[in-house]
């Protein structure tokens, strides 16, 4: 775990905090990634095309 109660990053030094920050946003940015990609995929079979309307598109 990263985060203490207070919702504050733990570690030894302040590089070892800005190298968790930037770890934890590397994570974000990839889910987020996937995620798109994910919702792309599914948008690109014509099974889902017809089921959707152009506003839900």
């Amino acid at each position: 775990m990263f985060y203490r109660k207070a919702g504050d990053l733990t570690g030894d030094d302040r590089e070892h905090v800005e190298v968790s920050a930037l770890v934890l946003h590397l994570v974000q940015a990839a889910i987020v990634y996937l995620n798109t990609r994910m919702v792309q995929i599914v948008l690109a079979e014509p099974k889902w095309r017809k089921k959707l309307t152009d506003a839900e598109r």
